[in-house]
């Protein structure tokens, strides 16, 4: 038995948006398609503990995750998973005053809770 079936699909790419992210100068650029369209403080992993250089792309978003490591167990809100070792860029509302000027997580980006919330509600990725 044979058949035959023709299926048509339609579907829309949004824009396309880049993250560069310097753990030297704890700031993070967002670019929409191209163009500049955030610069945020931030802070990444200490001596240690570094975050992954490289690019990436993103796996998942949640909120929260649940994060367990060494000395921590913690829910985070708005967390955006960029490897599978559990690096994310997340809302860090315990090292908003670190962010810009130093390096203290345990290997993740840090953002402010508005600017982690701002970065998870574009649809680049579907939520979990």
């Amino acid at each position: 038995m044979f058949g035959h079936h023709t299926l048509t699909q339609a579907f829309t790419i949004g824009s396309k948006l880049t993250v560069s992210v310097s753990t030297a100068h704890h700031d993070m650029h967002v670019y929409r398609d191209g163009k500049l369209f955030a610069h945020w403080p931030i802070s990444s992993g200490r001596p240690g503990d570094d975050t992954p250089n490289g690019t990436y792309l993103t796996i998942e978003k949640a909120n929260p995750v649940e994060m367990k490591g060494p000395g921590y167990d913690i829910s985070v809100p708005f967390s955006v998973r960029f490897t599978w070792s559990g690096d994310y860029l997340h809302d860090a509302y315990w090292s908003v005053g670190e962010q810009g000027f130093s390096n203290i997580s345990h290997g993740c980006v840090n953002m402010s809770p508005a600017n982690a919330e701002r970065f998870t509600a574009w649809p680049f990725l579907a939520t979990r």
